[in-house]
């Protein structure tokens, strides 16, 4: 992350997808490194903001692949997926 760039807290809400990326980078970053991850970093496209976004859990599985779970958090929009499990799941191409 440069110096320049923004960080905010995940509070205010976002779309699924931010969830759903979110937890793809902590199954990359456990397969890369395993180790508990309470958050990650994803960088927004608009705003152009750098956030953190909880993680749920992290764990590696018996085949060597990873899963990751974040909570959809809307913020004070409406939407129905409020606390929907993001799941993202990791592997080592053999």
């Amino acid at each position: 992350m440069s110096a320049s760039s923004e960080l905010s807290p995940a509070g205010a809400g976002y779309t699924l997808p931010v969830f759903a990326c979110a937890a793809a980078i902590a199954a990359l970053k456990y397969l890369l490194q395993p180790q508990s991850l309470r958050e990650v970093t994803v960088n927004l496209v608009e705003p152009a903001v750098s956030v953190e976004i909880p993680i749920e859990q992290v764990a590696g599985l018996p085949d060597g692949s990873v899963l990751a779970i974040t909570r959809s958090e809307p913020g004070a929009n409406l939407d129905l997926t409020r606390h929907t499990p993001r799941v993202g799941l990791g592997a080592v191409a053999s």
